[in-house]
């Protein structure tokens, strides 16, 4: 089991985020989302020109990972579904997965733009057919289930899933099912999938969840589950770092419960 924030960094930035998470929340959001966001964005570049080997080395380990998750999958490749593939980290995490041999499944709402992230891997890495789109709008629990059982319907068995998508920053609005859509997609979709998809991934030799969450959820002074569906003290940034906390908390809770089960997905 995976919970993917952003790279390491040194204990005295967790410190911080964990005291400024105490602060009144007007305070926190800002101070979190604002000025450590952008310290963290000037250290990066700062780290980039001080020391432009990083790349080199982070592409040797990208290889070295794609080799060895090419040399431990037998006869057939193995399946991966990527939620947002179409774009940013979700892109280039199905191109890594396709150069790695699996059969990348890119979900997301629009065809047109899974499409093109489609072609724009077989340009990139000169692999044919093995990225494929399925369409998945994770505002719609509807739509969820029907992805999902299209998938099951397929035949092919599942070996990772990583939960890339999301929404931040966005006006007040709901979902189809009636939740606030940031909390509503960035967790509520995604812990619907993955456990309509959980049969289908305990039947792996090797099944693995990636979840997608942000150093944002420090700001989060708890989950407002009375006011999920409500207007009542909407903040943009304030509900995008709630469902991001909640990611994390389902993702913990999830691993427990398999371990208990002797379930192998990690």
């Amino acid at each position: 089991m995976t919970i993917l924030l952003q790279p390491p960094r040194a204990q005295w930035h967790d410190n911080l985020l964990l005291k400024m998470s105490k602060w009144p929340k007007l305070i926190s959001y800002f101070l979190t989302l604002t000025i450590v966001g952008g310290l963290e964005c000037v250290l990066n570049i700062w780290r980039r020109r001080k020391q432009p080997e990083l790349e080199s080395q982070s592409q040797k380990r990208r290889l070295l990972w794609i080799h060895e998750a090419t040399a431990t999958q037998g006869d057939h490749p193995r399946v991966a579904i990527v939620t947002g593939g179409n774009a940013g980290l979700g892109l280039e995490t199905a191109k890594a997965l396709v150069e790695a041999g699996y059969r990348t499944i890119i979900a997301c709402r629009s065809v047109k733009k899974g499409q093109e992230a489609v072609a724009q891997i077989e340009a990139e890495t000169g692999i044919k057919d093995m990225a494929v789109v399925m369409p998945l709008d994770l505002s719609s629990f509807e739509s969820i289930k029907t992805f999902a059982l299209d998938f099951k319907v397929q035949g092919h068995g599942l070996d990772i899933l990583v939960n890339n998508a999301g929404i931040m920053d966005v006006p007040f609005t709901l979902t189809k099912d009636g939740f606030e859509s940031q909390f509503g997609v960035n967790h509520l979709g995604h812990y619907l999938l993955t456990m309509e998809l959980l049969p289908v991934l305990n039947r792996s030799s090797q099944g693995r969840i990636v979840m997608l969450s942000s150093n944002a959820m420090f700001s989060s002074h708890g989950i407002p589950y009375d006011h999920l569906r409500s207007k009542k003290a909407y903040s943009r940034l304030g509900y995008y770092a709630h469902s991001k906390l909640a990611n994390v908390l389902f993702m913990k809770g999830l691993k427990r419960r398999l371990d208990q089960a002797g379930s192998r997905i990690t």
